[in-house]
Parts: structure tokens; sequence; C-alpha cells
């Protein structure tokens, strides 16, 4: 936060969301529903854990841009990236469409069981992660020891998701958007698909993945079923943006034209 300080007009912007949040936490909490959501997981917290207003405020400003952003990310990145390949484009969207009846025969359980769909989500991860810098950790007191060095205790540690998604040292063409590599391709055989962590690992990784994956597959079934698609020329170099923690994107521009 110091570090925003020095933006005031990221300052300005952090301290709204963080006004607004606040209120609309206040008003579910004097609301006393019976509504199950993410608020009545935190409410019974506050009764067996002790977690404080302030503690639900923060968690709650967090979901509101780990929830939104990302995926919204995600689907402009994705989608410029097949419309700059248009015969992945083409395979995605005869999969999608030869697997469906319609919109409404299309279920998660359904959507999951698309490999190429799943394909070109993961290299969408890899090339255009949501969140490309590191997702930092602290060493315990005692100190760790990572790759080999001994990094004292109470170090924050991370890998930048950008820099290790796009090295050469890990994938073959990194900087090109491949969803073959995800399929066993042998020309991307050595690749290093493990190394593909955008929701990081472990206990403290992402709890909405399985959201993220499910909220994406849905949005895209759903646009390549009923629009045919086609980038416009004022977004061809799109993916030039600049980066901090997030991408900053302009509009994606993009023309869609009903499914006869």
């Amino acid at each position: 936060m110091t570090t925003i300080k020095m933006i005031p007009a990221a300052a300005e912007v952090i301290l709204k969301l963080r006004n607004d949040t606040k209120d609309k936490v206040m008003r579910r909490i004097n609301s006393k529903t019976d509504r199950k959501d993410f608020m009545s997981h935190f409410l019974r917290q506050t009764n067996e854990s002790g977690i404080s207003h302030d503690e639900m405020v923060s968690n709650a400003g967090l979901f509101i841009v780990a929830g939104s952003e990302t995926s919204a990310t995600l689907l402009s990145g994705m989608t410029y990236y097949l419309l700059k390949n248009p015969e992945y484009l083409a395979k995605l969207k005869e999969e999608i469409r030869s697997s469906f009846n319609g919109v409404e025969d299309m279920t998660f359980a359904k959507e999951i069981k698309l490999p190429y769909l799943q394909a070109c989500i993961e290299e969408g991860l890899r090339i255009y992660s949501p969140v490309p810098v590191e997702l930092p950790r602290r060493t315990p007191p005692e100190g760790a020891v990572i790759n080999g060095e001994l990094i004292p205790g109470n170090t924050s540690v991370g890998v930048s998701h950008f820099c290790c998604f796009h090295s050469a040292k890990n994938f073959k063409d990194p900087d090109s958007y491949r969803p073959e590599r995800w399929l066993g391709d042998p020309a991307y055989a050595n690749d290093d698909l493990n190394g593909v962590q955008p929701f990081s690992m472990g206990a403290r990784n992402c709890i909405g993945k399985n959201l993220a994956y499910a909220e994406i597959r849905s949005m895209i079934c759903r646009l390549l079923w009923n629009f045919d698609i086609e980038l416009c020329p004022e977004s061809a170099d799109w993916k030039d943006q600049k980066v901090y923690f997030l991408w900053e994107k302009s509009p994606l521009m993009v023309k869609l034209t009903a499914r006869t």
C-alpha cells in the first residue's frame, strides 16, 4: 500500500473500492437475512473464529477484484489469440458446435469433457496469465532452501508468471499461442507444462480456480455457439500492453455475427 500512496490516482480508486465494499458488507451484516452467499460463511466465522469486520471487508474486496477482473482478462486474451490464429478458432468452434444440440444442452459436466477447449484455455492462461506477476509467499522463521539456495527466514519470495511462462527454457515458441502443446503434440514434448501454475500451488492456491474454469468454459461455449467472430482492424495489436500487477487493457474490438 506504501507504493500505491505514491500514485494519487490509483490510491483514490482503491480507497473508493474499499469504501464501497465496506458499505456493502455492513449492509449485508445488518440485513439479518438467511440468504446463503459468501457473506454467510464470513458471518458464521465471526462466532467461531472471531473474524473482525475489517477482515470481512478486506476479504470481500479481494473477492470482488479476483472474481471479476481475472476472468474478464482471460476471456479477452483468449479471444484475441484465437482471432489471431483462425485455424485454432475454427477447430474450437467445430468441437463446440458438434458437441451440443443447443445452449440449453450445455452443462458444466459436458463442457469439461471438451479436450480442445481445455487446451485453448490452458494456453490462454500461459501466454496471457491474468496475474502475470509473482504471487508471493513468506519463508518460515528458520529460513528455507529453494532451488539449492538458503533463503533467510521471513523473506518474501515468488516467481514471475510472465517470465516463467514465456521462458524459452520452459517452452518451445514461448510467445506463440499453441493449444497443441497441451494435447501431446510431439513438437512440444520438451515443454515444462507443470511450470504453468497461474493459480499458484499448495494450500494457499486460488480458491476460485474451479469456478474460474467453469466460468470461462461456459462463456466460450456460448459465445462460439451463437456467433461467428472476427477481429476489428483497430485491435490488431491489442496485445501490446503495459502490465503492472494486472494488464492495462485497451478495449478489444470484435465483430460478432449471429449464427445462421
